[in-house]
């Protein structure tokens, strides 16, 4: 579920804020549970993106569907960490071997973020 405020006035900045919802039908310890990241889009990131509404539209779309993979196999690990170990995912070198699909996920959260941002800011203009 994202959520986006826009902020108008001094500093004009947007304030996304992203959170992933994921349930824990198998009562593990969820990799994104704590995942709640707040993201400050200033004007300048905005006016870094030189793409058109239906370019931007199409790669929040190649974004998603990257972002449900990784969810996918961040799942599967976090499922098999916990029935190998017979434990939740609990430390930093649990997470050790899907370390940097970890921190691809967590980008291309704050990419589509920032690309929703800029389609609200254009949308406002």
């Amino acid at each position: 579920v994202y959520k986006r405020q826009i902020i108008k006035g001094k500093g004009a900045q947007t304030t996304a804020t992203a959170s992933l919802r994921t349930s824990n039908a198998h009562d593990e310890t969820d990799l994104f549970a704590g995942d709640k990241s707040k993201v400050i889009v200033t004007k300048e990131d905005l006016a870094g993106i030189n793409l058109t509404a239906n370019e931007a539209h199409r790669r929040i779309a190649e974004l998603k569907m990257h972002r449900s993979e990784l969810r996918e196999r961040l799942h599967r690990y976090q499922v098999d960490f916990t029935r190998t170990n017979n434990r939740k995912i609990k430390y930093h070198k649990d997470i050790a071997p899907v370390e940097k699909e970890y921190q691809r996920y967590k980008e291309i959260k704050v990419e589509i973020t920032r690309l929703e941002a800029y389609l609200s800011a254009r949308g406002a203009n």
